[in-house]
C-alpha cells in the first residue's frame, strides 16, 4: 500500500479539516507559530468543519480557523494549499478577504482580531533560502512592528532539508510528513509523538478507502492536466508574441506581409519561428531567405 499525498486537497480536509481531528490541526498552526517565535495556541475551531470538497476540479483547499490563546485571545486563521504557480497577488487578497470578513458578520471594529494565513506550496514561490517565511507589516527603516493583525506564513515544502532525526524542529516534521511519507518511513514519523502518530494512521486509513483513492486520482489527474494547460497557454503565448514581433520587423525591413506569407508564418513551427526572429535582426538576411524559411 502507498500512503495518499497529503497536501491533496481531498486527503488535506480529511486529517485537518476533521473535527476528529482537532489536535493534529492545533499541533501543526503551533509548529508553524513556534517556528516564528510565537505564543501557541490553546485550542481552535472550525469555521468550515464541513467543506469536503466532492469534486476533483477544485484547484486550491482552505481551511478557515479560529484559534485561541492560553489567555483567551481570539485568532482568525486560514491555511491554504495550493499547487499553482501564477499566485502573485493571491495571498494578500486571501488575507484581507479574511480580516475585512470578521466585521461584515459582526459589523463592529471590535471585532477585528489577528489574522493569520498560511499558504503551504509544494513549489519554490520566493528569494529566500528558509522554508518558512513570514511576513508582516513594519515600518520600513526601523523594521518596528505597527501590529501584528498581518501575518502572512509561506511553507515552501521542497525548500525542506532531510536533517538528522534529532536535529529536526515540529515544523520540519510536518513540513515532511506533508511532503509525502514512503511506508519504509512511517514508523520513524509515528516514533516522533503520539500526535503525528495519529496523523500517519489516519494517512493510512484514508489511503486505504477506496472511494477517497478514487477521488485521489481524479485530484491529481486534474492537477496534471492544469499544469499542461497553463504550460501550453504559455507556450503559445511566447509563439505569438514572436509572430508579432517578426510582423513588426518584416515590415520595417521587407515592407507588408503578403496574404501567403503571413498564412505561412502562422503555420510555422516554433523552432522555425525563433530560427527567422534571430535570422531577422541580421542585415544580411533578405526577403528571399527568410521566404525560404518559411517554405514558401
Amino acid at each position: 500500500m502507498e500512503y495518499l499525498l497529503p497536501t491533496n486537497n481531498i486527503v488535506f480536509k480529511r486529517l485537518f479539516g476533521d473535527a476528529h481531528n482537532a489536535d493534529i490541526l492545533l499541533a501543526f498552526l503551533n509548529a508553524v507559530l513556534e517556528d516564528a517565535g510565537e505564543a501557541p495556541l490553546a485550542k481552535t475551531k472550525l469555521f468550515n468543519p464541513h467543506l469536503h470538497k466532492k469534486t476533483a476540479q477544485d484547484k486550491q483547499t482552505f481551511l478557515d480557523i479560529i484559534g485561541y490563546s492560553a489567555d483567551g485571545e481570539l485568532v482568525n486563521l486560514e491555511i491554504l494549499v495550493s499547487n499553482q504557480q501564477n499566485m502573485q497577488k493571491s495571498p494578500m487578497l486571501n488575507w484581507a478577504e479574511l480580516y475585512v470578513g470578521q466585521m461584515v458578520k459582526e459589523k463592529s471594529f471590535s471585532s477585528l482580531h489577528r489574522t493569520i494565513t498560511i499558504t503551504i506550496l509544494d513549489f519554490i514561490y520566493l528569494p529566500s533560502k528558509q522554508a518558512h517565511s513570514l511576513y508582516q507589516l513594519r515600518e520600513h527603516q526601523t523594521k518596528h512592528l505597527f501590529t501584528n493583525y498581518v501575518e502572512i506564513h509561506f511553507l515552501e515544502l521542497p525548500k525542506l532539508e532531510k536533517t538528522e532525526l534529532t536535529k529536526r524542529t515540529p515544523l520540519m516534521w510536518w513540513g515532511l510528513f506533508l511532503q509525502g511519507i514512503q511506508k519504509d518511513r512511517a514508523e520513524e514519523f509515528r516514533l516522533y509523538n503520539p500526535i503525528m502518530k495519529k496523523a500517519v494512521d489516519m494517512l493510512e486509513t484514508i489511503s486505504k478507502d477506496i472511494q477517497t483513492s478514487m477521488l485521489y486520482n481524479a485530484r491529481q489527474k486534474a492537477i496534471h492536466d492544469e499544469v499542461s494547460r497553463m504550460a501550453d497557454a504559455q507556450s503559445q503565448g511566447r509563439a505569438e508574441g514572436i509572430v508579432q514581433s517578426i510582423q513588426h520587423l518584416w515590415l520595417k525591413r521587407f515592407g507588408k506581409m503578403s496574404e501567403k506569407e503571413e498564412k505561412a508564418l502562422y503555420a510555422a513551427s516554433s523552432e522555425a519561428l525563433a530560427h527567422i526572429l534571430d535570422q531577422m535582426l541580421d542585415a544580411q538576411y533578405t526577403v528571399e531567405q527568410a521566404r525560404m524559411d518559411l517554405s514558401i
